[in-house]
């Protein structure tokens, strides 16, 4: 397992690697470039999580809390059809 955690991640280093070459080339801002690695990093530990079998949160449970009291709001608990 921790093999496999160390492969990935090294993986995901040569590919951010390529990828900053790239940005770079491009002619890329600073913020640019740190919201790519903000995202490699973020995929990388939800990737080694996964691997490391880790449970992962749903993506939908942080949505559903920051817009549930407004859809309360809008349509009732009682009213909906689903």
């Amino acid at each position: 397992m921790i093999v496999s955690v160390l492969g990935f991640l090294l993986l995901v280093c040569l590919l951010a690697g390529y990828e900053l070459q790239r940005l770079r080339r491009s002619g890329a801002s600073r913020r640019d470039m740190l919201a790519f690695f903000i995202m490699v990093a973020l995929a990388a530990a939800l990737g080694a999580a996964m691997i490391a079998g880790r449970p992962v949160p749903n993506p939908r449970a942080p949505i559903d809390a920051i817009f549930k009291p407004l859809a309360d709001r809008i349509v009732p608990p009682e009213h909906e059809r689903f």
